[in-house]
């Protein structure tokens, strides 16, 4: 247990290093994926004026998602990548709209525009719907690779984006 504490604080202090250096990308690339969606979006007959909120994972939530739920896998072998590679919401966007049938809209746009790694659906979960901002559909997605090859996204990430689509009433 000792040495994975000792691995555990080096590679915390390599992640506060490499979280400091990468702020500043994270939250270009929030910006970018916010402002796309809502551009997507607006003004679209069955979509009523969706607000759309983000967030980049602050360090200190980062250091304790990875100690809550991932320190217990680590060993003198594992890397900062593998860490990094763990924590799927860096950047996180929530689509809240009005109508419940509006979420299977939204999520068709989305698909048609980002690449989908992985759905969660929990508006059918009544265990997490008492958890305030977690019923509802989760998407991580990242940007299809012809549109990173777009000049306007050359200085973007390709970090996924967790999305969780909502209504109000969610």
């Amino acid at each position: 247990m000792e040495k994975t504490s000792k691995e555990w604080e080096r590679l915390k202090d390599e992640f506060k290093e490499w979280y400091f250096d990468t702020s500043e990308i994270l939250t270009i690339t929030k910006d970018v994926y916010q402002t796309l969606i809502n551009s997507l979006l607006f003004d679209q007959d069955n979509i009523t004026n969706p607000q759309i909120e983000g967030r980049v994972k602050d360090r200190k939530s980062c250091i304790e998602k990875i100690e809550r739920k991932y320190l217990s896998e680590m060993n003198s072998e594992t890397t900062l990548e593998q860490i990094c590679d763990k924590i799927t919401d860096f950047i996180g966007l929530r689509i809240i709209c009005s109508y419940e049938d509006e979420i299977h809209s939204i999520e068709e746009i989305l698909r048609d525009n980002f690449e989908v790694i992985e759905k969660t659906d929990k508006t059918q979960k009544l265990i997490e719907a008492e958890k305030f901002g977690y019923k509802g559909i989760h998407l991580n997605v990242k940007f299809k690779e012809d549109r990173l090859k777009l000049n306007e996204y050359k200085n973007v990430s390709n970090f996924a984006v967790e999305i969780q689509i909502r209504t109000i009433i969610q």
